[in-house]
């Protein structure tokens, strides 16, 4: 297949003080909006895997694109790596037809990155899967039911700050999965707790010691209210259950329409369906640089997007 013709202009990585540029392009790209200044302080300088990770393009002084990753150390085939999800992507919308120089230059600024992931919407994933080497993997999509009252565990808590304790509860998972993100403590804290504006709650099973945990949120989609969890781990199946058995309870105390989840996990598929949940709601479409992964055996849950 032909590659269309490649504009060439300056390329450049995170520039330190462009923020006001990158602010201009914003929203140059949608209607006048401007981006929230604490949470790209958040994602692109505290960062605790590789911080600045921004692929710029100029012409003279004025920035015409931009493309990020936001890095995090993963598991990966049974080895330690640095994974990293696509996102915030935008370009002037009168320079035409610089996405393929920015996502060329992204990779090449970005060659300590073993595994790459993003969710493009529909033009953005042609263009991917024909000319940037992303593979499709397959579609991520809800588990969902309808909240219920329904009895909850009385060893689940709720807690402020994640421990080194929390942090050693996804070490067996990634023992069982192709792919998962190291929820160590630091990762942890930095994702859930210093995030500006999440909303996220955060719930612990402790029996002794700590077995599992959720995080979760509310969120409106037009009419409905949603109890979404955002992230979940557990060292069994029935600590796991219980948990999720907590957030259907929340979601009817809450009174929302609809309690959801992303789960890739095969290890878990049956204690969903067990919990009434049906899959299938809203596919995300999911692409990989350069490799194929069965997404059965990955560990996959909405804080692995940039989305949630």
């Amino acid at each position: 297949m032909r590659m269309p013709r490649i504009p060439q202009y300056e390329a450049k990585g995170y520039v330190d003080g462009f923020e006001e540029k990158a602010q201009e392009l914003f929203r140059n790209c949608f209607g006048g909006r401007e981006f929230n200044d604490k949470a790209w302080e958040w994602q692109f300088k505290n960062n605790p895997c590789l911080t600045k990770r921004v692929t710029t393009l100029w012409d003279n002084d004025i920035l015409v694109a931009l493309t990020a990753l936001t890095p995090a150390y993963a598991t990966v085939d049974g080895k330690q790596a640095i994974c990293a999800v696509s996102g915030t992507t935008m370009a002037r919308n009168d320079y035409r037809g610089v996405s393929i120089q920015l996502v060329l230059e992204s990779g090449n600024q970005n060659t300590d990155i073993e595994f790459k992931y993003s969710f493009p919407n529909k033009q953005a994933f042609r263009i991917a899967t024909q000319f940037y080497g992303h593979h499709y993997v397959g579609d991520i999509a809800f588990w969902t039911r309808v909240p219920q009252k329904i009895e909850v565990d009385k060893h689940i808590t709720k807690f402020t700050m994640f421990t080194s304790e929390h942090g050693e509860l996804y070490k067996d998972l990634a023992k069982q999965h192709f792919f998962i993100k190291n929820r160590d403590e630091k990762y942890l804290n930095w994702r859930f707790v210093d995030k500006p504006h999440s909303g996220y709650e955060l719930y612990q099973y402790v029996d002794d010691k700590i077995t599992g945990y959720i995080v979760i949120n509310e969120y409106c989609e037009g009419e409905e209210k949603h109890l979404q969890v955002i992230d979940i781990i557990a060292n069994d199946k029935n600590v796991f259950s219980q948990l999720l058995r907590f957030a259907i309870n929340q979601g009817y105390e809450r009174k929302d329409d609809i309690v959801k989840l992303w789960m890739t996990s095969k290890i878990y598929k049956k204690s969903l369906e067990e919990l009434s949940f049906t899959y299938g709601k809203q596919p995300f479409q999911m692409t990989v640089w350069d490799r194929d992964i069965v997404l059965d055996d990955t560990y996959f849950t909405m804080s692995d997007s940039d989305v949630f």
